[in-house]
């Protein structure tokens, strides 16, 4: 084993050991691979060697699309018996879901990954056999929500019984980054339950994904200025941010309708009280409301800006 080397990679999994033969059919020097273990001992070995396209995050969506390729000529590439065994693949969503999942697909056809969105009976119509399966799945999406809600409800009573406050109490300085806590917990069930308040944090988590994917694009940028294909991919996430800042405002401002509705049909049954419209859930709501609003115009200030330092 060589004691000195160009490049050194630290682990034997599925990415370590792809690292090791590109850059080595690229001869950019001694490459050294180190594993504890043996190669695919950690999660690559584990994994349940299935092949999709189907993600959420535009780049992970195209470095599987890129991948695919390689299993597909595994054998010529490589060698050795074929390891690719091509299937399909189904994904269940309720009807919910369907926003999200059409605005996955519309990423992906971007992408040119073969995606189609089916009903259940067209799904009977390729394969007979699948009927029963999709019927099980569906009962277990609902049956995983439901365990994803008693999951968050037992999380709170676990706050609340290590004696944290009402998160109300302070909802507006740390309520929105807290991590940990009450305050985190009650926002987990609200997710969970998928109620307007929930859909809108979620609307919020989209957009610091967002702004993840566009960090990454800006570091890409700085380390080659003269390179369109980063260029483009910032602007490309610039625009993904605003499109899900603008989301995340109107999220919150459904959430602020649902709950004065509730407030609404109070007063129908017990006649007026303007303290229904003051409660701690509409106070959320609308600093949810402001937050998002910050966030939309600062996004929007820096596509601004950037726009004028090229004009």
């Amino acid at each position: 084993m060589p004691v000195t080397c160009d490049i050194l990679i630290v682990g034997g999994g599925v990415i370590g050991t792809s690292i090791a033969y590109h850059l080595a059919a690229r001869r950019v020097g001694r490459v050294v691979l180190l594993e504890k273990s043996y190669l695919g001992a950690g999660s690559s070995g584990k994994s349940g060697a299935i092949v999709r396209q189907h993600y959420s995050n535009r780049l992970t969506a195209a470095m599987a699309q890129k991948s695919l390729r390689v299993f597909e000529r595994f054998a010529d590439q490589f060698g050795g018996p074929p390891v690719f065994t091509r299937t399909g693949m189904a994904i269940i969503v309720n009807d919910r879901d369907r926003a999200g999942l059409e605005t996955n697909m519309a990423m992906q056809h971007e992408l040119g990954i073969d995606v189609r969105l089916l009903v259940p009976e067209e799904l009977a119509d390729i394969d007979p056999n699948d009927t029963a399966a999709l019927s099980a799945a569906i009962k277990r999406v609902a049956e995983l929500q439901d365990r994803a809600i008693d999951k968050a409800m037992f999380n709170v009573k676990c706050q609340k019984s290590a004696g944290n406050e009402d998160p109300f109490a302070e909802i507006f300085g740390n309520r929105f980054g807290d991590s940990y806590g009450l305050a985190r917990a009650e926002i987990l069930v609200q997710r969970a339950e998928e109620t307007k308040i929930g859909l809108a944090y979620t609307a919020r988590e989209n957009v610091l994904l967002a702004r993840d994917q566009l960090t990454y694009a800006q570091q890409w940028l700085a380390k080659e200025p003269g390179n369109a294909a980063a260029r483009a991919e910032v602007a490309r996430c610039q625009q993904a941010c605003l499109t899900a800042a603008v989301k995340n405002t109107v999220a919150w401002g459904m959430a602020i309708g649902a709950e004065y509705k509730i407030g609404k049909d109070v007063e129908a049954h017990y006649g007026r009280n303007p303290a229904v419209y003051d409660t701690p859930q509409i106070k959320e709501c609308k600093a949810g409301e402001a937050d998002a609003k910050k966030m939309e115009d600062a996004i929007q200030a820096e596509i601004d800006g950037n726009a004028a330092v090229k004009a």
